[in-house]
C-alpha cells in the first residue's frame, strides 16, 4: 500500500518521464486488481494512512469495474462487494460525526465520503430493489448511523432509483417513443411499491418515521442552523418517493399538519412536496377519501398563506 502510495502520487505530480513508469506500473495494478476485486483494495485502502488521491484513484479503479463487469460476477461476490462499500460509507459517517477522520482536513474526509456515495449509487441503480431488498431496513435500524447519515443516504437512493421523470402512479399516459421507458418507470415504481407496502408497509412507515423526524426539527423553537439541511433532505425523500408510497402512510396527519407551518422558511421544498402529493389523486379511486381529504385541507392552508403575500391582481387569478 505505501509502494501504491508513491506511485499514484509519482503519476500526479512527476515529471513526464515519472509519469509515465508510474502509469505502467499503476497497469499493472489494475490488471491484478480487475480479476481480484478491487473494492478490496479500496477496503484496504480507506483504512490505511495512505494520501487522498490515492483512494480516490481506488475508487475510480472500483466504478470502472462496476460498470464493466458487475452483471458477470456471482451473487456471492456481488453481495461482497455491497457489504464492504455500506461499511466504508458507515465508517466515513462515523469519523465525520466524531471529527475523528483520516485525511489532513476535513474537506479530503467529506471528499471521499462522497466518492463512497458515488459508488453506492451505482450499486443502488444496478441492484435495488430486487437484487437487495434489505438494503432500506438495514439502513434505517443500523445502530452506527445518526438520522443524518441515513437521510442522505435515503436520498441517494431516491434520486438513483425512482425516476424523476415518469413519476407519479400508475395509469398516466405515453406516447410515441416514451411510452417504453414510462413501462420502464411504472415496473421500477411498481417493485419499489411492492417492496415499501409488505409486512403491512412496514419499510414505508420507518422511512416516513425518519422523515418526520427530520421536518419537524425545523418548527420554530428548534436550532434552526443545525436542522435546516435535514427539513430539506426530509421533505425531498418524501417527495421523491411519494409515487411508491401507500396512500394511508404517505398522507399521515402527522406530516401533513407541518408543512403550512414550515412555509416560512422553506417555501420552495413545501410547494414541490405539496405538487407532487398533488399527483396522487390519481389513485383516489383505489383508496379511502380521509387521506385526500386531509392532503386538501394542507394545501388549503399552504396556498391561503402564499395568496395573502400576492399582489390582489395576481391573487384574484
Amino acid at each position: 500500500l505505501v509502494q501504491l502510495d508513491a506511485v499514484v502520487s509519482t503519476f500526479y505530480g512527476g515529471s513526464q518521464e515519472q509519469i509515465a513508469k508510474a502509469d505502467a506500473a499503476l497497469a499493472a495494478v489494475r490488471e491484478h486488481w480487475w480479476s481480484a476485486g478491487p473494492w478490496r483494495l479500496l477496503e484496504a485502502l480507506a483504512g490505511a494512512q495512505v494520501a487522498t488521491p490515492t483512494v480516490l484513484w481506488s475508487c475510480a479503479l472500483v466504478e470502472q469495474w462496476l460498470r464493466r463487469r458487475w452483471r458477470r460476477l456471482p451473487e456471492s461476490e456481488r453481495a461482497a462487494c455491497r457489504m464492504s462499500v455500506v461499511q466504508l460509507i458507515i465508517a466515513a459517517a462515523q469519523s465525520r460525526a466524531s471529527g475523528t477522520g483520516k485525511r489532513a482536513s476535513a474537506s479530503e474526509d467529506k471528499l471521499i465520503a462522497s466518492k463512497l456515495e458515488h459508488l453506492l449509487a451505482s450499486l443502488l441503480r444496478a441492484d435495488w430493489p430486487a437484487g437487495w431488498p434489505s438494503f432500506l431496513p438495514d439502513l434505517l435500524q443500523a445502530p452506527q448511523l445518526d438520522d443524518s447519515a441515513r437521510l442522505r443516504i435515503s436520498l441517494l437512493l431516491a434520486e438513483e432509483a425512482i425516476a424523476s421523470r415518469g413519476g407519479g402512479r400508475e395509469g398516466e399516459a405515453a406516447d410515441g417513443g416514451d411510452r417504453g421507458l414510462s413501462c420502464r418507470w411504472s415496473s421500477q415504481h411498481a417493485s419499489i411499491r411492492a417492496l415499501l407496502e409488505a409486512n403491512g408497509g412496514q419499510q414505508a412507515a420507518q422511512l416516513l418515521s425518519l422523515c418526520h423526524r427530520a421536518i419537524a426539527g425545523g418548527m420554530p423553537g428548534g436550532d434552526a442552523a443545525l436542522a435546516a439541511e435535514s427539513v430539506q433532505l426530509g421533505l425531498a425523500i418524501v417527495a421523491r418517493f411519494s409515487p411508491c408510497i401507500p396512500l394511508p402512510v404517505l398522507l399521515a396527519p402527522a406530516l401533513l399538519d407541518l408543512l403550512p407551518r414550515l412555509l416560512e422558511r422553506f417555501r420552495c421544498s413545501v410547494l414541490k412536496l405539496l405538487a407532487e402529493l398533488s399527483r396522487v389523486e390519481s389513485a383516489a379511486q383505489h383508496s379511502s377519501s380521509q387521506p385526500l381529504a386531509l392532503l386538501h385541507a394542507a394545501m388549503r392552508d399552504v396556498f391561503g398563506r402564499v395568496l395573502v403575500r400576492l399582489p390582489p391582481q395576481f391573487a384574484r387569478a
